[in-house]
């Protein structure tokens, strides 16, 4: 529930971006080799972390098992050190969702056009879009908003967005037709589901967070903004070996805001293990129970199968930090990762665990030279200052990796363009008047990013 471009957050994560979304769940895999504890997973992965450390927390027996892997952040013991979580809010803004939806402020089938009556619609299909369509990621809104980008820091490409800006934004979006539309994942949706909320009540979405589901459940490092306490805990971001900045967000909170330690996130997958045990009760069965289409998304969480057990997730990922976040009902077992250095991929870390190797167990493939048309395509393209496009070519095809992201397959459709066999998207090259390639452009729900070719 992983995630995940300059403008957020693999997720399907949210790296909360226009970087390339993959299934938070595995696809087919390879043949499987000796699994490792989470902790065990941790401590290896962390041999490739030249800077950050992983927090992994798993929750199995009725107890608790909490490690910190890589450099230490002071002496504070791994499950109070507090992470950005990303796309995880976006549980938490379900469950706010589901909540106001018990306590008869609206129902999952109330319209945007019913909230905000007084906006002027370019599209009647977004004035029809529902709440149970946003918490589901069918509402047809894309991946952000069209003008996220104006006015916005590289590094901190939310902290401008106001809701104002929302408002704009909104009543100028056009989709095709109204919904409910096949799943497709929307931080532009799941932020504005947050605001919404926030006006409903009439409060910061924050407050409500706090309110409605931190002081319930006893969650009492799970915030946006921290005190001199929490601050001291607070890790440092990093892409590779270098700090970056937190991110900040107004009014698209909800799909990516909150901060939270190992500890707090074990204490919400109990809540969703035991809902019955909970003052939330009602809500977090409604948030568990209701689904998209295709069975496969509640509100605001996945569903999925993992080594073939019912398990539901999400994951998370900011400009420095990715996480993830999983609950096995069956098992009654939790497993929590946290790494303030977006090199590292959740995903991986767990492979470990269920015996399917990663590209770190594996040795180097046999090199041979790519075909002579394609060498002119490889090298790096720099997305932002922290992403880059990375261009290699093997058994004859190219393999396009994302930072923070495993190489992907791209097939040649025509001259400078290639597509994802894995998903919607794909990569267009640029050329100068010599015919030199000089840049990539990446395709994706309907937007285009360019990345110039480092030299």
């Amino acid at each position: 529930m992983k995630v995940f471009n300059p403008w957020l957050l693999i997720s399907h994560v949210f790296i909360v971006s226009l970087t390339i979304i993959l299934p938070l769940a595995a696809q087919t895999e390879p043949a499987k080799i000796e699994p490792l504890s989470l902790k065990a997973a941790a401590q290896k992965m962390a041999q490739h972390l030249p800077a950050g450390c992983i927090v992994t927390a798993e929750f199995k027996n009725q107890a608790t098992d909490s490690a910190v892997a890589g450099a230490p952040h002071g002496d504070f013991p791994p499950d109070k050190l507090l992470f950005e979580i990303g796309s995880i809010s976006k549980v938490f803004t379900s469950l706010l969702l589901a909540q106001a939806v018990i306590e008869k402020r609206v129902t999952l089938d109330t319209s945007l056009k019913q909230l905000l009556p007084e906006h002027n619609y370019t599209s009647p299909e977004v004035a029809n879009i529902t709440l149970r369509q946003l918490a589901t990621h069918t509402s047809g809104l894309p991946r952000l908003p069209g003008i996220l980008s104006l006015g916005a820091e590289q590094l901190n490409p939310y902290a401008h967005f106001d809701r104002a800006t929302l408002d704009t934004a909104l009543v100028h979006t056009i989709i095709p037709d109204s919904g409910p539309h096949p799943w497709s994942y929307s931080n532009y949706g799941a932020g504005l589901l947050g605001d919404l909320l926030s006006r409903t009540y009439e409060k910061p979405w924050p407050e409500l967070v706090q309110e409605k589901i931190c002081i319930p459940l006893g969650l009492i490092d799970t915030t946006v903004s921290l005190s001199p306490d929490q601050q001291k805990r607070f890790t440092l971001p990093h892409h590779d070996s270098e700090k970056v900045k937190p991110w900040t967000f107004q009014a698209l909170a909800g799909a990516g805001a909150l901060r939270s330690t190992a500890a707090d996130l074990i204490t919400f997958g109990q809540a969703l293990l035991n809902p019955e045990n909970t003052p939330l009760a009602d809500a977090i069965t409604l948030m568990i129970k209701e689904r998209s289409e295709d069975g496969k998304h509640g509100l605001g969480i996945a569903h999925y199968l993992s080594l073939g057990q019912a398990t539901m997730g999400h994951n998370g990922g900011t400009g420095g930090f990715v996480s993830s976040f999983e609950v096995f009902p069956k098992t009654n077992t939790i497993k929590v990762i946290l790494i303030n250095n977006i090199l590292v991929n959740p995903s991986d870390i767990l492979k470990m665990t269920r015996g399917i190797p990663t590209p770190y167990d594996q040795a180097p493939a046999q090199k041979t030279p790519p075909p002579t048309e394609l060498i002119p395509y490889l090298g790096s393209y720099q997305l932002t200052p922290s992403l880059k496009f990375t261009i290699t070519a093997t058994d004859g095809h190219l393999m396009a990796k994302l930072t923070g992201q495993p190489s992907l397959p791209v097939e040649q459709k025509r001259k400078d363009w290639f597509e994802y066999r894995a998903v919607k998207a794909a990569l267009e090259f640029e050329r100068d008047q010599n015919d030199k390639i000089i840049a990539l452009k990446l395709h994706q729900n309907g937007l285009i990013q360019r990345a110039p070719k480092n030299q």
